[in-house]
């Protein structure tokens, strides 16, 4: 996983990741399937500075119906 100009690779570094930012709420705005994968365009809000953040992009890159193995967030 990359956010935030960082990778997370395997399951503990995205959970160590995941436990270290703040809890959001998430609104999806729109989703478009590209060559490489879903793109799902959101507006999260919450306890941070700068909330809400429109246009946050999560581009899943790699999965199947048990994984997702590679997802980029970024606006």
């Amino acid at each position: 996983m990359h956010d935030e100009g960082r990778e997370h690779s395997g399951l503990d570094a995205v959970r160590a990741w995941r436990s270290g930012v703040p809890l959001v709420r998430y609104e999806i705005t729109d989703v478009v399937s590209t060559p490489e994968g879903p793109v799902v365009t959101t507006t999260i809000s919450g306890d941070f500075p700068g909330s809400p953040v429109a246009g946050l992009r999560f581009r899943f890159e790699d999965f199947d119906d048990t994984a997702i193995r590679r997802l980029r967030i970024a606006p």
